[in-house]
This record gives structure tokens, sequence and C-alpha cells, in this order.
């Protein structure tokens, strides 16, 4: 079934709705009525439920029923009926945990069903919107323990803080000048300090500032983050009022307060949540907003998990991931690795060096186009899972079935599935059939544990289940490195309450990242940002320690990154590009049909039947309600997004309108959903029935993964950085001209015909930015020299040649090409192939169409780039240069980039041959040039040339897969013509 040492081997998560299908809310009422909302009202579990989530609703409905009703307007009484409706529907059919709605519990897998006890524990704790306040008068005790904020860098005369915590979701840096008042109060922080003992010793040092102004120097520093109070939680802590001393005005008053409510038995109607909830509002910004109160719910359950669930759970992962494993789309993650290897080359880099906006290549900046993970449109697979989809659409069409088999014959004709993480959790949604138990994937998480993670922080069986699910995938990455590899779990205060309060985990892995916070009591090693380095390989950016060893960041919770700190969204980036997910599409079927089938391998529903309402049609009750009897919608459907989903019922009026709701808000999908009774699936003690999801860690199958060793790369060296950037008035110019690709050739030609006296002085790239093309031009020769440049550029403008030009300060490459001593070898050798390079342009034609059977192919062309390639490499001077040597990395390094891609690529390429001019002489040229005693400070290893050799590519104006073509070509022809003698 799994493997031994697998959690889901004896184990398994249950989440249960505190609500019963029995109370689902399915009685025909006007909106508004009085009696309708009474009757909502009077099932136990939704006062406490609804008073917990939304304090005014809560509120409004306790004086609305307090009353005849009469003298509230019917507005307000539908708006507050459609608002508790939907809170009912949520405690009667859905099981993701939220407040008093739904908890968990992990349970032994056994023969047998699982059933509720009444003893639920309410972990409740106080947020840290209510803290905040605390806080503050913490920080001003003599006592209270301070310590530097681990993001904390120096950068010229400033202290800057690359993380805050911060209170709001913007994230930004702060910085305070480095006086030496300032750096003596961090220096004695260091470790940890007590306030006083800091302003004692800077105090001490500098007399003449005064204890008013040194208590300032501290505030000033807390205010800025530079120095954290050990009293702020992080993001270990469970409760963020733990560290909070007694001494604290109200601190004991609001243990006091939590504690009553935790061990209530009624606490909606004996005053315990309303006094914990009153005296949380008094510390928030908004409060008519419940940010201060966060509840998570333990179940008393029993019984165990079926062995059949944990089947399907495997089951479920066997066929998503073999049909359909979707590699990440981060164009964010691309753009920033693209200027990574263009800056750095083959060089571990500081994270904190990197990122910065002055010394750097700064964060990236196209995060608001990630997009959702996609499968590649070519190769192999992707040919395979089109079929499939084909085969079963025209299965149900023919058939006439709402359901289609999945089948292993279908599955057989799959690879074994690559870049799989070590395990998935699968949530299942489970509902009664005559036969039993029906499970349907109701999502999958990544990596093992992460939806328990959110409750190791307070539950130790949870804590022991996710630990279990650590240790695996701590195994499985050192397997995957060779035993060097390490995971850390990340500290991280993020700017938003409610995501700190779902993020909280216990401290599970051997090493932590602490970013903005760090552990009370650290269990293991701590790294900070500092330790954290950046280096290039195989397509990808990857992060290392300073020794090379492989470290990837985890978050064991399920909260998103989308609103984290840019540090900590990257590094995740980073840590989970290339991992596929494994989930049903229907692919480009999704956008053009409105009703799709379900989908079934062996006794798991992979993907639910659903129906789309169409674009066009109108949005009014009349034509949703003809819409549903002509199309044969299900009784009982799902709409909406996510954990706001609604389980519907489509011939009850009111049930309607919210799903008119749902699709006037954009959510046009609904999908098929048993009949409410079907979903009671856990007895309590009173006989009540109540919906469930198990979730079932798996281990991921698929061929096993090797990272690459970057223990060769050389460590980035601080004091090149002084030559590294290149401002106007020295002795290169930089331009940066708008233009679209398929004008480059053009606009170079006559660039070279206007100005043959900068010949072997000037040299290009083709560059895309926020997806524009772009010539960035280098020029040997101070801008003062160039006013006739800058004429012909103006020139070029008006008459719409070229786009807007600019004249930015750049940074050389030094890494990428050796150093700062090398770099200026590589830069004569740019001129020169520019000089040689230009007359032959256009290569390839940049209009010429791609072979409409796959756009993976290559463009007409490729042998001449091909012939001019094959020169580049003739002129290396073979006892200095193994060119077999640099090529043999170059094509490997594509090959596995490109994937699955490159088998055909290489067959379209059979009976071609590199296309060389019989009157170029670029071979003899370079060779002359490899032989001036200036080039012999260049760095010659296969890395740089490879770098040099992808550069030549970019003039010659070849795509990636391109240019890994015209490198195939030229390494077949120097096999050929050495097999001939």
């Amino acid at each position: 079934m799994c493997e031994p040492n697998h959690p889901s081997h004896d184990s398994a998560v249950i989440r249960c709705s505190v609500g019963t299908v029995a109370d689902y809310p399915d009685e025909p009422a006007e909106w508004g009525d009085r009696d309708a909302i009474a009757r909502l009202w009077s099932v136990d579990a939704i006062r406490e439920a609804v008073l917990l989530a939304s304090p005014v609703l809560a509120a409004q409905v306790r004086k609305l029923l307090s009353s005849t009703g009469t003298d509230t307007p019917v507005k307000k009484r539908r708006r507050l009926h459609k608002g508790l409706l939907k809170y009912a529907l949520r405690l009667s059919t859905r099981c993701t945990p939220f407040g008093m709605f739904a908890g968990v519990a992990v349970l032994p897998v056994g023969d047998g069903e699982p059933a509720l006890g009444t003893s639920h524990v309410r972990h409740v704790r106080a947020t840290g919107a209510v803290t905040r306040r605390l806080l503050e008068e913490t920080r001003a005790l003599p006592q209270a323990r301070l310590y530097p904020n681990p993001s904390l860098i120096t950068r010229a005369d400033r202290l800057a803080v690359t993380v805050m915590r911060g209170v709001d979701d913007t994230h930004t840096r702060a910085s305070v000048r480095a006086t030496g008042p300032a750096r003596l109060a961090i220096d004695t922080a260091a470790g940890v300090a007590t306030r006083q003992d800091i302003e004692q010793r800077v105090a001490d040092a500098y007399p003449a500032a005064g204890p008013a102004k040194v208590q300032k120097l501290v505030d000033d520093l807390l205010v800025a983050e530079v120095l954290l109070c050990e009293a702020e939680h992080s993001a270990f802590d469970g409760d963020p009022l733990v560290r909070v001393p007694d001494a604290v005005e109200g601190a004991t008053k609001m243990r006091a307060a939590v504690a009553r409510y935790s061990t209530a038995s009624h606490p909606a109607d004996d005053g315990s949540l309303d006094t914990l909830l009153r005296l949380c509002s008094q510390s928030e910004a908004q409060p008519g907003v419940q940010r201060g109160v966060h509840v998570d719910l333990e179940l008393d359950a029993s019984g165990r998990v079926p062995v059949s669930l944990v089947d399907a759970a495997h089951d479920a992962i066997t066929a998503l991931a073999a049909t359909m494993a979707h590699a990440p789309v981060n164009p964010a993650l691309d753009e920033f690795g693209a200027e990574f290897l263009e800056r750095y080359g083959n060089t571990v880099v500081p994270f904190l060096t990197a990122v910065d906006d002055e010394l750097g290549i700064g964060y990236p900046q196209a995060y608001a186009s990630v997009g959702r993970p996609t499968a590649p449109s070519e190769g192999p697979d992707a040919e395979r899972r089109r079929d499939l989809i084909a085969r079963l659409l025209h299965r149900a069409a023919s058939e006439g079935v709402d359901t289609v088999e999945l089948t292993d014959a279908d599955l057989a004709g799959f690879a074994a599935p690559d870049g799989m993480p070590s395990s998935f959790d699968v949530m299942l949604r489970l509902h009664r059939v005559p036969t039993g138990l029906s499970a349907t994937v109701a999502g999958i998480g990544f990596p093992g544990g992460s939806t328990t993670g959110r409750f190791t922080a307070l539950m130790t069986q949870a804590r022991d289940y996710a630990q279990r699910c650590v240790d695996f995938d701590t195994a499985w990455w050192a397997d995957n490195t060779g035993g060097q590899g390490i995971l850390c779990d990340v500290d991280y205060i993020a700017g938003t309450d409610s995501i700190n309060a779902v993020a909280a985990t216990a401290q599970l892995y051997p090493f932590t990242l602490a970013v903005n916070a760090r552990p009370h009591k650290p269990t293991g090693t701590v790294l900070t940002l500092a330790d954290i380095y950046l280096g290039y390989a195989d397509g990808r950016v990857r992060t290392v320690l300073a020794d090379r060893s492989p470290v990837r960041v985890r978050q064991l919770n399920m909260a998103t990154t989308s609103a984290s700190a840019k540090a900590v969204r990257l590094l995740r980036a980073i840590s989970d590009a290339g991992t596929r997910m494994p989930f049903w599409s229907w692919g480009g079927a999704e956008a053009v049909l409105n009703q799709l089938p379900a989908v079934r391998y062996r006794n798991v529903t992979l993907t639910e039947q659903r129906w789309r309402y169409p674009t066009a049609a109108e949005q009014s009750r009349d034509a949703l309600r003809e819409w549903i009897a002509e199309i044969g919608v299900s009784r009982y459907v799902l709409a909406g997004s996510h954990d706001t989903r609604l389980h519907l019922d489509t011939h009850h009026p009111a049930h309607r309108d919210l799903l008119l709701d749902e699709i006037t808000a954009g959510n046009r999908w609904l999908y098929r959903a048993p009949e409410p009774t079907q979903t009671g699936v856990v007895r309590d003690a009173g006989g009540g029935m109540h919906p469930a999801e198990v979730v079932v860690t798996v281990a991921a199958p698929g061929t096993s993964r090797v990272e690459p060793d970057l223990t060769h790369y050389p460590l980035h060296d601080p004091a090149d950085d002084e030559h590294r950037l290149l401002v106007p008035g020295g002795a290169w110019t930089a331009f940066a001209i708008a233009a679209v690709g398929s004008n480059h050739d053009r606009i170079l030609r006559a660039f070279a015909d206007a100005f043959g006296d900068l010949a072997d002085d000037w040299y290009f790239v083709r560059y895309r930015e926020n997806d524009r093309d772009q010539l960035r031009l280098r020029v040997r020769r101070p801008v003062g020299e160039l006013t006739t440049v800058l004429a012909w550029l103006a020139e070029a403008r008006q008459a719409g040649r070229i786009g807007d030009y600019s004249i930015p300060v750049y940074h050389r490459e030094l890494e990428r090409y050796g150093g700062a001593r090398s770099f200026p070898c590589f830069e004569r050798l740019f001129c020169r192939e520019t000089a040689l390079v230009v007359p032959l342009l256009p290569i390839i034609d940049p209009n010429a169409p791609v072979p409409a059977t796959s756009t993976a192919l290559v463009r007409p062309g490729v042998e001449n780039a091909a012939g001019v390639l094959r020169q580049w490499f003739d002129g290396f001077d073979p006892d200095r240069v193994d060119a077999d040597a640099v090529i043999d990395l170059a094509v490997e390094q594509y090959s596995r980039e490109l994937g699955a891609v490159a088998h055909p690529i290489k067959r379209s390429l059979r009976e071609r041959r590199p296309q060389i001019d019989a009157g170029n002489d670029l071979a003899a040229s370079l060779r002359h040039l490899w032989a001036d005693p200036a080039q012999r400070d260049a760095v010659m290893t296969s890395g740089v040339l490879q770098s040099a050799s992808h550069l030549l590519c970019n003039r010659l104006g070849l795509r990636r897969h391109e240019e890994y073509a015209a490198l195939w070509l030229v390494k077949t022809e120097r096999n050929r013509l050495r097999r001939s003698g």
C-alpha cells in the first residue's frame, strides 16, 4: 500500500464539520423572514461559530430576534438572512477547518469507521492584532530582552532591515543611519540583552548624549525593527501571548479571558466569548472586523480511517501523477533567473547581494504575472495527455455517460513522472453510496504534512504526524543531494495577522531560516538570510549555503505566499521551481466546452462532473432556472471558489439566488454534488451524522532526482563590485534601445554602416525587458565623444525606426566571464564578434514562420548559425581550450532544460549540417585575437566559454531551443569530421 516508514502507513487525518447534515438549511422561506432567521439561529453550533467569525452579524441577528423585527428594514433583514444562510450551509456541508465550523483529528488506519465524541478541544489564541498594543508596553520595560533583526544588513552608512514584520501588506525596507551609538546598541544586543543594559552601555560610551537621547535611540531602533523584542512572537509560537510578561497591563486579563472561553460549555450564551471578543476589539484598528481571536478545533474523534480510503488516495496519485503532472509557470522567477545568469554566470552569490537594488539585480519585477501551474505544451507527454482527454470526452459522448472510467490501459502510454516532490497530501471528500464510502479528490497539498502543519503548534497528535512527514521529506531530499542537502523551515512574521494565524507551526525541521523573527528555543541550527547563496544550474536559480550544500526552504502550511515579503516569496519560488503538481485539468477543452464529465479511476473520483453557465446568458432568476432544467444540471451542486464553495439545492429558490450571486461574481462552473444526507459519514454520540474529509499523505511516484552539484562554482568576490558598476562618463557608454525584435538586424547593420570608425569598439546584446524587445549597445567611448551617435539615435527615433532609447548605468557581468581581470578580454572578444557577425545578418529570418507541426522546432537558417558557431569554436587554440568539452557542457545543460522537447529537435536536424561561407574568415580572425598577449588574463574554463557561446548565439538571433539545435549540429559535424579523419 505505501512505504512502511511513511505516515500514511498507519495514520491519516480526518477533517469534520461540527454541524450535522440534518441541519442542512433547505426549508422554504422568503428572504428576510424573521422566523426563518430564527430557525437558522436556533442551531446550537451556529451561534458560537458565527459569533466568532462575524461578531457584527451575530450582534445584528441577536438584535433582530430580540424584537418583533418590524423596526428592521426589509433590505437589512434580507442581508442578514443571506449571510446567515451561507454560514448555515458551511456548517452542515463543509469540512475545511475554520474556527468553530470544523476541526481535525489524527486517527489510525484500519477496519472500522471514525466517530465523534463530545469533548472537542478549542485551541484559542489572541492574534498579533491584539498583542501589538501589549508589545509596545513590553518593549518599554527596562528588562525587555532585545536582539538584532535577523534580516539586518549594513549598506554604506546605513543599517537596513531587509524584511520588516510590519503591520500591513507593504513589507517595505527600513533603515537608519549607522552612527556610533546605533552600532554600539546593536553590538550589545547581539545574542540578546536587556534594554537597560543596552542603554547603560551606550550612555557610558557617550555620556554627553543624556538618558533621554539614549532612550529615544533605542525607541527608534525598535520602531525601525533594527532591534526586536523577545516578547514578539515567532512563527513557531502557537500563542502570540506566550512571551508577553505578566507585568504588562492587560496581559493577565487577556490570558484569563482566553482560558475561560477555551473551557466554556456554552460560550455563545454564558458571555465568555463576548468578553474575549470585547477585550480583543479594543486592540483592533477595525473594530467591525474580527481579527483578534483565532480558534482551531481539535476533534474528539475515535475509530479508524478505513484502509479503502488510503488506497483511494494512492490510486488518485498514481493516476494524476502519470497523466496530469503539471509544471509550475512563474515568469517572474524565469526573468529573475535570466538576469542572474547574465549578471553572475556560474558564480555563487550571497542572496542579499543578488537581490539588492544597487549592488545586485533586485527582486523579480513581474510577480503579478505568475500563472497557475500548467503542463508543457509540447513533447510526447503533452501529446499523450491531449489524446487521453480527447479519448475520454469521446467515450463520454458516445456512451452517453456522466462519468468516464480511467483505466490502467489509459495510463500505460505515459512515462514514469519526473519532477515529483517527496510526498503529497491528498484531500478526499466523502459521501455514502450503497456499496460504502465514495471518495472524490478535493485538493492536493505539497509537501506531505502541509495540511496538518497549521495545527502542530498546539496539537500533539498533529505535531507527531507532521514530524514523520518532515522526517520523510528530509530523508528524500538528502537522497537527492548525495547526503549534502538540507531543508529548513522559515521563521517569518508577515504583515498580515490573518496569514500569521494560519501559518504558525511547530519547529519541525532540523534547520531554521530566521528571517524577521527567531525561535525562542531553537531545536536545531538557525540560519539567516546572510547564510543563503544563489547559483544558476540546469536552467534554474538554486539556493545553497556557502559550502555549496543545496538548501530548500519549507513552510509546512497551506498559507499563500502572495502576501509574503519578497525575500520569502522568492526563496519559496526557487525551492518549488520544477516541482510538478498533479491535478486534473481538461486543458483546452475547458475553454470551449460548457459541460464536462466526471473522471473516475478505480475507486476514486479524480474530478466531478461540471457545467458552465454560458457567458452570453442572461444573469437572472428565470434564465438560471430555465438553464438548469434545460441542461439537466444535478439537483445539488457545488458553486464558488476554493474554500468558499457552497453546497446548494438547485430546486430551492433561496439557494438559486445564492447560486446566481456566485455566477455574477464570475464563478460560472457548477460541480455535481451528492445529496446532503449522503455526505453524513461520521456519527456522533447522539446519532447525528457529520460531513467529513480525510487527508492521506502519499509518497510521490516517479523517477529519482539529482540536484546539480555547485561545488566547483566560485564564490562571489565583493572586491569585484568596485569594477562592476559603469556609469555614463567613463570609458564605456551603454545604450538601451527599444526596438521590435524583427527590426534588430536592420538597425544593427545601419549602425555599423554609419560608424565604421567604431568597428571593434562596440558590441550588442538582444534583450527583452517588461515584455518589450530591446537592443543593448555598449560602445568603448565616453559619452562626450559620441555626439554623432546621439544625433543618429535622435534621427532614428524621430523617423520611427527605433523606439525610446536611454543611456543607463549598467553592471558588467564579471562573474559570468571569469572576474574583473578576465572580463576586459571578453569585451574585446564581443567587439570582434560584432564586427564579424553584423555583416552576416540576418542569419535567422526573424519573420520566418515556425513549422506548424511543433512550436519547438527550429526556424530556417539554423544551419547558417551553426556554421558561424563552428568557426567560433575553431578559433580557439586547442592547446588552451577543449572545445568539445564546452560543446558537451552546453548540450547537456540544454538537454536537461528542454526535457522531452530535445528529442524532436534532434530528429528534425537529421541530414542537416552547418553551412559555412567560403569567404568568411571568422575563425582566422578569432585565432588572431586569442593570440594577442592582452588576452592572456582570460579565464577559459568550459563554463565561462559556454556563457560566451550563448552570447554569440544571442547576437545571431537564436532562441534558446535553436541555440541547442545549432550546438547539436556543431557537435555532430565535429564527430563526423573526426571519424572521417
